[in-house]
């Protein structure tokens, strides 16, 4: 397994780089986001067009070939500059692992070459008012044709403005039994254009507000059979996938927190090179906030070592789940925090100045207290402590 690499340039991990065929993409990731407040579909685009978003994909397809710690790198790089930016390629990056998880060796290489040629997935999973781990109420039925049938709305569809194709939960119905997939939680994939599909921009989140997080309706969209990929097996079994998936969330507060620091350092250099007279709290402070900042990347980054080295194995070692699972959970609460408190720290160092909204010093914080509210950080120290007292070995899921 290669060491996490800085993603500051263009480099990925050592396999890829002497792969051959390995894909290393254009453009710096800064270079890439350009003014990505004021033009996020073209950000979004170059994004796209870069090659960054194949970075997870094997080498042999046209893609990076690199791991969970080259990605969780790009999603700190991503969040540091802006929070949505960072959370927008999240889902697209967890169906990824879903797909070559639970999808066939066909499926995912072929989307594997898909998104090596630009395609971009957007998640559709979330319903309003339903818990995270109760059934679809979209449903997925087969038509008379031997293509499949999507109705349904989804919310909180997380990039789907800015997206080629969605990833889209969905339940099978028992009275479809013997149609060539079992009853329960599927994966449905499609064209984001396709017809049936309306997605709606009427996300109105305090942060992050330019994920595209709306909703989406599924009026009879056709998907075909061979899009189809049944969820259960990263339900049911220990894949290492939820922690994949909650790893790319604690890189994202992770990038929150690295973001603000480096606001508040510029600005409060700005300032004493203007002249400002000299405070010696805020050096004190500001070195509190990078304290935290650095402790949220460096636990990000080991946690994302533990993943690498359960999804290599792929095995189902209990040893392994669990070291994946428990180190996880225990970035996204140290990250968390680190976004909460410097991005709120970013305000105290400006003063007075940052409390107006054309100021925009609120940007950070607002991304933070947002997302830290995905679900609930609390829980990681629960699953943790389970762990340490009666050896309760975190259930498989989408959050462990």
């Amino acid at each position: 397994m290669s060491a996490a690499v800085s993603l500051a340039g263009n480099t990925l991990t050592a396999a890829a780089r002497t792969s051959p065929t390995a894909t290393v993409p254009s453009g710096t990731v800064a270079d890439v986001a350009g003014d990505f407040a004021t033009d996020p579909r073209g950000a979004i685009a170059r994004l796209r067009a870069s090659g960054w978003l194949a970075l997870s994909i094997d080498a042999r397809d046209g893609g990076g070939g690199a791991g969970a710690s080259e990605v969780a790198e790009l999603i700190m790089d991503l969040s540091a500059i802006d929070g949505s930016l960072g959370q927008i390629p999240q889902s697209h990056f967890a169906f990824l692992r879903l797909i070559r998880l639970a999808g066939s060796a066909e499926q995912w290489r072929k989307w594997g070459s898909r998104v090596a040629a630009g395609a971009f997935l957007a998640n559709a999973q979330a319903e309003r008012g339903s818990p995270p781990d109760a059934p679809p109420t979209v449903t997925l039925a087969p038509g008379s044709d031997g293509r499949w049938r999507l109705e349904g709305e989804k919310h909180f569809c997380t990039g789907s403005i800015y997206a080629s194709h969605l990833a889209v939960t969905a339940s099978i119905p028992e009275s479809a039994r013997g149609q060539g997939f079992s009853p329960g939680v599927h994966v449905a994939l499609l064209a984001a254009a396709a017809p049936g599909v309306t997605i709606v921009d009427d996300w109105d989140g305090l942060g992050q507000r330019l994920t595209a997080s709306g909703t989406i309706r599924f009026d009879g969209a056709v998907v075909e059979p061979d899009d189809i990929i049944s969820r259960a097996p990263i339900a049911d079994r220990a894949t290492g996938y939820g922690a994949h998936a909650q790893l790319l969330h604690a890189a994202i507060d992770a990038g929150i927190a690295r973001g603000a620091v480096d606001e508040a350092t510029a600005c409060l250099t700005a300032a004493r090179d203007g002249g400002a007279p000299h405070d010696p709290t805020l050096p004190h402070r500001l070195g509190e906030f990078a304290i935290a900042s650095f402790a949220a990347q460096a636990a990000v980054r080991q946690a994302a070592a533990d993943v690498d080295g359960r999804h290599v194995t792929g095995a189902a070692d209990t040893d392994l789940t669990v070291s994946a699972a428990t180190s996880v959970a225990a970035a996204r609460d140290i990250a968390a925090r680190a976004a909460l408190e410097t991005s709120s720290g970013l305000l105290e160092l400006l003063g007075s100045r940052s409390a107006t909204a054309t100021g925009g010093s609120d940007r950070r914080w607002r991304d933070a207290r947002t997302h830290t509210l995905h679900d609930p950080v609390r829980r990681k120290a629960t699953l943790i402590g389970d762990w340490l007292l009666d050896g309760t070995v975190p259930a498989p899921g989408v959050f462990s």
